[in-house]
């Protein structure tokens, strides 16, 4: 290989490397704002921001840990991760078009040529090496790996999305399964209660202290209270195979649950202003980087209406049987200039596809943000208006106590019959029921605050190790 052929070769080696000033022909925004201006302060707001992880709030151990397990096993989210994996290899494979194209090829080649005096039989073994590249003139090249990265990064944040709001539900479910427990307890508790009574009510008709319509009315609440108990533990069971399969295991999975009870949320924590949700919610962060990547994109199409450049260079050798491999040594060096003259309109109809692509996508963004805020605003709004239901419930709780014994008192000393009791101990009893199900309601709404709120503890996420892990085996998790 003469110097002059080496200079030329290594000229096309550093090709990528001396094409960084690029002639941008579009100013690509890549953090665009919002179409509509994000909220000022929310209608409420606390005082103290709270911890990033926001369900460690709630002062419960068992779920902090349920939460740990889910994020490791839950199956949609290694999903999410899957397609991580899928727009990393996006991004490399555009990324790999700043290099050079090198393609090598060896070949076996045996012919014969017959002539008057004989026959000539030829043995050759043709190599080379071939290499090509696109001068990124107007950086087209550029433009396609941005988007590409971008891409990348969005999916990121849809991980990270789908990371939050998978949060959400296990503390739902969580919350739920608490409550169930306590409703089974509690149904359980009322129909011993009304055992009793009946049994009170059964031995004053035997003295003749009691109407037979007496015994019957305590019958029917008995059995009534008795038939709510099946869908009591139906709904516990329920609530069971949901956290199941949020952490990546078959229904019926032994999940070794400990006891718990429903709190009070903690203090609303400080909601700060809309234009903070741009940074902690993943979906918002995700909607930009998709805006800005169709930017590039519009950027590659009108690079593409343009002139271009490529470069190719080949080297090799065609050796014959009898002739020493490396003598008939051949290179070629070519560069060629393409341009688009008629094309019927199809590279300018690319163009107008990526712009509206672009606008799509700006609007998707803007009602992102706006979904966004509301979800911070109603679930304000629903946890305000919850507390002062609770409060109310739990004095409906207190005086529907306060009723039933005064009609226990007043049946028991023969001043009525046994509807006014039987009236106050089913209210009692439902108002009880319902005092429990309004706390559950009131955590769910707390919840829904803090997944709108978004948090900055996503980023710390780390892909689950697929494989050494083996599949569950169904038959072994049977509770």
């Amino acid at each position: 290989m003469t110097r002059q052929s080496l200079f030329h070769l290594a000229t096309l080696v550093a090709l990528p490397h001396l094409t960084g000033c690029v002639l941008w022909l579009r100013d690509v925004e890549e953090e665009p704002k919002p179409p509509i201006e994000p909220a000022g302060q929310f209608a409420r707001s606390g005082d103290e921001s709270g911890p990033d992880r926001w369900w460690e709030s709630f002062q419960d151990p068992a779920l902090s840990s349920m939460v740990d397990k889910v994020l490791d096993g839950n199956l949609d989210l290694r999903r999410a991760w899957a397609r991580l994996e899928q727009a990393s290899a996006i991004m490399d494979g555009a990324d790999a078009s700043y290099w050079p194209q090198i393609t090598a090829s060896a070949e076996i080649r045996r012919n014969q040529q017959a002539f008057a005096f004989g026959a000539f039989l030829n043995t050759s073994y043709p190599m080379g090496l071939t290499a090509s590249y696109e001068v990124d003139l107007w950086g087209r090249v550029a433009a396609t790996s941005n988007a590409a990265e971008l891409d990348f990064e969005a999916t990121r944040q849809d991980l990270e999305s789908a990371a939050m709001t998978l949060v959400a539900q296990v503390a739902e479910a969580w919350f739920n399964l608490v409550e169930q427990r306590a409703q089974l307890e509690l149904s359980k508790s009322q129909i011993e209660s009304n055992r009793v009574a009946l049994e009170l009510v059964e031995l004053r008709f035997g003295q003749g202290l009691a109407s037979a319509l007496d015994v019957y009315q305590q019958r029917q609440l008995l059995v009534g209270s008795e038939a709510q108990l099946p869908l009591v533990e139906a709904r516990l069971e329920l609530a069971q195979h949901q956290l199941a399969v949020l952490r990546g295991q078959p229904p019926r999975s032994a999940l070794d649950l400990p006891a718990t009870s429903l709190r009070n949320p903690p203090a609303l924590p400080a909601t700060g202003v809309g234009a903070d949700l741009l940074e902690r919610r993943p979906d918002l962060r995700s909607a930009a980087m998709r805006v800005a990547a169709a930017d590039y994109r519009v950027a590659a199409a009108i690079a593409n209406r343009l002139p271009g450049i490529r470069l190719s260079a080949s080297t090799g050798f065609n050796a014959f049987w009898d002739n020493n491999p490396f003598s008939n040594w051949v290179w070629g060096l070519a560069a060629g200039l393409t341009a688009p003259l008629f094309d019927g309109g199809r590279l300018a109809a690319e163009q107008d596809r990526t712009e509206a692509v672009m606008k799509e996508l700006v609007a998707g963004y803007g009602q992102t943000l706006l979904v966004a805020m509301r979800e911070v605003e109603d679930a304000l709004v629903q946890e305000d208006a919850q507390m002062r239901h609770l409060v109310h419930l739990e004095t409906q709780t207190e005086v529907a106590s306060a009723a039933l014994r005064e009609a226990r008192g007043r049946y028991a000393a023969g001043l009525s019959d046994y509807l006014p009791v039987l009236t106050a101990l089913t209210s009692h009893q439902a108002a009880q029921r319902s005092e429990l199900s309004a706390r559950r309601l009131l955590l769910s709404h707390r919840i829904q605050l803090h997944r709108a709120l978004g948090g900055h503890w996503t980023r710390e996420l780390a892909a689950p190790d697929l494989e050494s892990e083996a599949a569950p085996n169904y038959e072994d998790s049977q509770s």
